[in-house]
């Protein structure tokens, strides 16, 4: 990909990076590519070279960027588009009136040749010739499109600063990823969820809480595949929401990245108004927090690179999902 597609972006796209006139990266996409826009959107925001220039990245529903932030003028913006198939028209319509402004847009593209490929000024692939994957609950997708993010967010900041040695080691280490991703479904096999899925099946109240700006991104993603379990929308509540909400006698997926003793105090109020937790986190955070064995679940993991810091608590969230539809499957034998 980093010989094949990338080299497609256009040279004048490129000089606008060297000469600092670029502005603003816009990401944008709906469903599942929407959460993977603002998982792409923190990657290149913390990227040194481009926390250092005066770039903004930002992260929009298409919906909402095509009816309230198209600027008249949008000459020094790239569009990335994160789609699917290619035939979202919420997505296409915000990339064209976004192409009619001036910008330069890019696709990041699973299936070959998307409707959007036909739009946008350069396509970057998922795949090297098939899909990865077409479904709706996508799960496959949704992290090749943050690593193929990744990948494009190292090739700007090469153009931007030319410190090829940093960005080189960044995508180096993306060698190992398959074995570390292997490693984080082999471990959530291990977890005991008989209890924890049973109790899906009896409370029909779910919520998804945050604490941090990365448990955050793993809700938003978190919150699509339960919501696809029970063709409800699910709620996704930052930690103060929740208590300010008085949510009681429900079950409560939190999503713990911030400390072991702010994770502790959580629990024990969500204890005290009977829900259920099932507890998603590092280990290092989650491993000593307490509760009794009948009102919580843990779904510790090892952390990941901390560019990619992210992954593990995504993963461990769409495989608790798609264990709860196989238990809810499981309905029709009755």
């Amino acid at each position: 990909m980093i010989k094949g597609d990338l080299l497609q972006i256009p040279k004048g796209l490129l000089r606008k990076f060297q000469a600092n006139e670029i502005d603003e990266v816009v990401i944008t996409g709906m469903g599942t590519c929407h959460t993977a826009a603002v998982a792409i959107a923190a990657i290149m925001s913390n990227h040194s070279a481009i926390k250092e220039s005066t770039i903004r990245v930002k992260a929009y529903l298409a919906s909402e960027l095509s009816a309230f932030h198209i600027k008249e003028n949008m000459d020094n913006t790239i569009l990335i588009a994160i789609a699917q198939s290619g035939t979202t028209m919420d997505t296409n319509v915000a990339v064209k009136m976004a192409s009619e402004k001036g910008a330069h847009t890019v696709a990041i593209l699973n299936k070959r040749e998307g409707d959007i490929s036909y739009l946008v000024d350069t396509t970057l692939y998922l795949g090297n010739g098939r899909d990865i994957e077409i479904a709706v609950p996508s799960t496959k997708t949704y992290i090749c499109h943050i690593l193929v993010g990744y990948i494009l967010t190292c090739f700007i900041g090469q153009e931007i600063n030319k410190n090829i040695s940093d960005d080189y080691l960044a995508l180096k280490k993306l060698n190992v990823l398959p074995q570390k991703l292997l490693a984080i479904i082999e471990n959530f096999q291990l977890n005991q969820l008989d209890l924890c899925l049973e109790i899906f099946l009896q409370n029909t109240h779910w919520y998804v809480v945050y604490d941090s700006p990365e448990s955050y991104i793993a809700g938003i993603e978190a919150r699509i595949k339960l919501s696809e379990c029970c063709y409800q929308s699910v709620p996704l509540l930052s930690e103060e929401e929740f208590r300010d909400a008085g949510v009681n006698n429900a079950v409560v997926i939190f999503l713990a990245g911030s400390s072991r003793s702010k994770v502790q105090l959580f629990l024990d109020k969500a204890n005290k108004l009977n829900n259920y937790v099932v507890l998603v986190g590092d280990n290092q955070i989650i491993s000593k927090t307490q509760l009794p064995k009948n009102s919580m679940t843990k779904i510790p993991y090892a952390n990941g690179p901390s560019n990619l810091a992210i992954l593990p608590m995504v993963i461990n969230c769409q495989l608790l999902s798609y264990n709860i539809a196989l238990k809810l499957d499981s309905r029709q034998h009755f």
